[in-house]
């Protein structure tokens, strides 16, 4: 897909990355480095701008000219392709980020009310087990199987639904609807502006499930998705002060 972002969008996009690559370590290392550097303090900076600056966005500017990090990867074989795909997920996801997601919530909620001096390790351990427990109940169905996931991320008031999964034998169940609605009813909580989605142009059943709930199609991505590749349906819902827009259209329109 080749696209020309402009106004809005190219606000929305470049604050969606700052936000991926921003965290806590960016927050806090950069003053702790400048500290530790002293007098040498701006080639410390250079060389921090060029590692965790300069090459993250070479990355993404790579990724995207080759039309995605398989193209990319492609170029080289595409047994490496798939290998380097694969670890470049679990670096970032299993390896790095979900382990961080029970570590930052860890050092704010448990080191502070322990005795100076107490050691940490088993604690964190402790808590990690819990933490990583209780994500995983709260997603199983009745049959103690996790039955579907759905994210969203929200730019300023801006909402992008990156997924709705439901495990194949769970599907017409409602599960979806459900998953859907907290996204709906986190919207009109935090008055959004809009919710927007993509979805396959032959999931019909997922066109007719969001076209239900008030979406309504505004464009189409050219083959968007892949294996198989195929177009994505840009499917979208306003809001007006936190309310649902009555005039949603309807589920086909722009198709």
């Amino acid at each position: 897909m080749n696209e020309t972002l402009k106004g809005r969008r190219l606000l929305v996009v470049g604050l969606t990355l700052f936000s991926m690559f921003f965290g806590a370590g960016n927050l806090i290392f950069p003053p702790f480095l400048a500290a530790q550097a002293g007098t040498a303090a701006w080639p410390a900076m250079a060389g921090f701008l060029m590692s965790a600056v300069g090459l993250p966005v070479l990355g993404v500017i790579a990724v995207s000219r080759a039309g995605g990090l398989d193209c990319l990867a492609g170029k080289v074989h595409p047994a490496f392709s798939m290998v380097f795909t694969i670890l470049i997920y679990l670096s970032i996801g299993p390896c790095l980020a979900i382990p961080r997601t029970a570590s930052t919530s860890f050092e704010m909620a448990v080191p502070p009310f322990l005795p100076s001096g107490t050691p940490t390790m088993w604690f964190q351990f402790g808590y990690s087990l819990l933490f990583f427990a209780a994500a995983f109940l709260v997603a199983l169905d009745d049959e103690d199987h996790v039955a579907g996931y759905a994210g969203l991320l929200v730019v300023l008031d801006e909402g992008y639904i990156t997924n709705v999964a439901v495990r194949p034998e769970c599907r017409r169940n409602g599960i979806a609807q459900k998953l859907l609605q907290v996204f709906l009813d986190f919207a009109q909580a935090h008055k959004l502006a809009f919710l927007t989605l993509e979805v396959r142009a032959s999931n019909y059943g997922a066109i007719a499930l969001y076209g239900s709930r008030g979406f309504r199609s505004v464009g189409r991505r050219k083959n968007y998705y892949e294996h198989p590749k195929e177009d994505a349906i840009i499917m979208t819902k306003e809001f007006t002060d936190g309310t649902e827009d009555p005039d949603t259209g309807a589920a086909a329109d722009g198709l």
